[in-house]
């Protein structure tokens, strides 16, 4: 080629082919290195590392990374990982199941973990802490609507929940409007629920707010508690009037047998 200097040099175990400030060269040794100059420092493209490995990209010498195009498999027949060079990361271990397809970009551009249930044994993720910062997940449906969004039951030992609504303790302060027993069977007659408890036509379309429905639950106990408080007043007032009663009782009984 005009104006370019090859040169092939074999000498005491060493191995190069230079193009200007490129080349491919082995040192003789360990390390197969390479550099196309316009691109970057380049570096150990092929390491015989320790423990008898082949390392691409050694130390990351090529720092945007390793890029494999095309189909790739590594392994043999029974125990692979592959990539078929369209959507699936396919891995197999003979001695632990079939395996299958492990990572798969699906036709709704979704990253399909364990796709079309390939691994029998379910997909488990391991680590103490695992975070989605911007993700709905789903489970049981495929359109989350939520952070979290779960078709069918959850089985849990105990279930946190923070507050978006204040605990109903104002229910017990003076300036409380607690309504009257009278009026409270008044709006049961006409509304056919409690006040401020939504209906049931409401909760079975709309579903419930489980924090917003505890506190309007436990507003309703505290209601109900000074409802009991009222009525023990008012019951110790008629043992009261009935001792009284009693005594007056007796005291006639005295009098018109002693006429």
């Amino acid at each position: 080629m005009k104006n370019t200097l090859s040169i092939l040099i074999i000498a005491f175990g060493f191995s190069h082919i230079i193009v200007g400030q490129n080349y491919f060269s082995f040192n003789g040794s360990a390390d197969v290195l390479f550099r196309y100059e316009p691109r970057g420092l380049g570096g150990r493209a092929l390491v015989h590392g320790m423990d008898n490995k082949l390392i691409i990209n050694y130390n990351s010498d090529f720092s945007g990374g390793t890029e494999v195009n095309g189909s790739l498999k590594i392994g043999n027949s029974e125990n692979y990982f592959e990539y078929n060079g369209s959507a699936d990361v396919r891995l197999q271990y003979k001695s632990r199941g079939s395996g299958g397809r492990a990572l798969v970009h699906d036709s709704n551009n979704r990253l399909s973990i364990n796709h079309g249930g390939d691994f029998t044994g379910g997909t488990f993720i391991g680590g103490h802490k695992i975070v989605f910062p911007n993700a709905n997940i789903g489970i049981g449906t495929s359109n989350p609507d939520s952070k979290l969004t779960v078709k069918g039951k959850i089985h849990a030992e105990e279930v946190k929940i923070d507050l978006s609504v204040p605990a109903p303790d104002y229910v017990f302060k003076k300036e409380y409007d607690l309504p009257t027993l009278e009026k409270v069977q008044q709006y049961i007659q006409e509304k056919g629920h409690l006040p401020n408890i939504p209906s049931a036509k409401i909760m079975e379309t709309e579903g419930v707010e489980l924090g917003e429905m505890n506190m309007k639950l436990l507003e309703k106990i505290e209601e109900l508690t000074l409802y009991i408080i009222e009525q023990e007043k008012e019951i110790e007032k008629f043992k009261t009037y009935k001792n009284k009663i009693e005594e007056l009782e007796r005291k006639l009984d005295l009098l018109l047998k002693n006429k």
